[in-house]
């Protein structure tokens, strides 16, 4: 395709985008402190992943545009946009999963993570457990014995939920994998500095309600939702 052609291609995209889908994603861009500019972009990379231009786009195709090697870990990570858990992302779930994942800090990576082996919510993981963790979160066989001799100091052998965030704190190398592949959508999608300050906004907001909140789906969908509330009630 010529570049008059892109060009004349993109323009109908932009008018359709300006003139159906912002007003249809309105509450969700204004909730989420997106301009309608910020949308836009948004929506033309949501058209360029959507590679066979069904309207979704799939984990695969997302790792593809993205530019990064698909793993267990990547996958449940881009898996959180999938907020219906159909398999597969439209483009309002994209909007929302990739300001979710974005604005995420450490704790809340951590808290992610751990979360995707404290599969009966007890809080607590085994020394086990935190071994397949590491192994799954960097992609590796046998675990880095150095990492996990950090979370080996809890009595027991068992590491709860707020002592693996608190070394993840300290230690933000024991999520290293997670925090470049977080680094790896920021560069893609308005930089670096824009969700600091976006995560910050977020800490200040939501901070007690993320601290309870275990399900990272439901947890978006939860702040989407308060922040609309509060938006059609005046910010009470």
């Amino acid at each position: 395709m010529g570049a008059a052609a892109t060009a004349q291609q993109h323009h109908k995209y932009e008018n359709y985008y300006l003139t159906v889908v912002a007003d249809e994603l309105e509450e969700t861009l204004l909730a989420l402190d997106f301009t309608r500019e910020d949308g836009s972009v948004l929506y033309h990379a949501f058209r360029d992943i959507d590679t066979d231009k069904s309207g979704e786009i799939s984990v695969e195709e997302f790792h593809e545009y993205l530019g990064v090697t698909q793993t267990r870990f990547t996958t449940r990570v881009l898996g959180i946009l999938d907020t219906d858990a159909s398999g597969s992302i439209d483009l309002k779930e994209f909007i929302v999963g990739v300001w979710n994942w974005c604005t995420y800090d450490v704790r809340l990576i951590a808290k992610f993570a751990f979360s995707i082996f404290d599969v009966d919510h007890t809080g607590v993981l085994s020394i086990y457990e935190c071994d397949a963790l590491l192994r799954m979160l960097f992609d590796t066989e046998e675990c880095d014995e150095e990492l996990l001799g950090l979370l080996k100091g809890s009595a027991g052998g068992k590491l709860s939920s707020t002592e693996f965030l608190d070394l993840a704190e300290a230690n933000p190398r024991l999520v290293q994998p997670a925090l470049d592949m977080q680094r790896q959508v920021r560069l893609q999608f308005f930089g670096v500095r824009y969700w600091e300050k976006h995560t910050r906004k977020r800490h200040k907001e939501f901070a007690v309600f993320d601290a309870i909140q275990n399900d990272a789906r439901q947890s978006i969908l939860d702040i989407v939702s308060m922040k609309v509330k509060q938006r059609q009630g005046g910010g009470r």
